[in-house]
């Protein structure tokens, strides 16, 4: 029997190309992600509201008055809010005498998991501000709850 009929060889030579047509395919998906845009990163309104709730290396740009201490109550989202670097949002806030509204801009994302973010106040725009088009606004205001056995 010749060498051309036999049918062992004809099986390495199929995969013998078999082998090589998915190492074409690993290779060119390979490079086809190498030339897809990266997606910045970004913040969850999650993280951010945390960051705000605990106020946390947060910059306040007005002054508490008579010793009190500023805290969120809400936050305003643009609709399409993405959490990217260079995104605006609005936080309301009161130390207990002053209530204000300050937009803050999202300074800088970094690369971890989760993303955190650094916050940079823009402009303190007081109590009756109310942002222009469509809003998400967040409550963040914490109620505590007296113990069961107090009046």
């Amino acid at each position: 029997m010749s060498r051309a009929g036999n049918p062992r060889v004809l099986l390495w030579v199929l995969v013998l190309a078999l082998v090589a047509y998915v190492a074409y395919l690993y290779i060119a998906q390979g490079d086809n992600n190498a030339s897809l845009p990266q997606k910045p990163p970004a913040v969850s309104q999650a993280t951010i509201i945390s960051d705000f709730r605990e106020l946390k290396d947060i910059q306040v740009p007005t002054e508490a008055e008579l010793g009190g201490q500023f805290y969120a109550t809400e936050l305003l989202f643009p609709e399409g809010f993405k959490g990217e670097a260079g995104d605006v949002f609005y936080v309301r806030m009161e130390d207990g005498h002053i209530l204000t509204t300050i937009s803050y801009r999202i300074e800088e994302v970094t690369k971890d998991v989760p993303a955190r973010a650094t916050y940079i106040p823009l402009e303190d725009l007081g109590p009756q501000f109310e942002p222009e088009g469509e809003y998400t606004v967040k409550n963040i205001t914490q109620q505590e709850i007296a113990p069961a056995d107090s009046e």
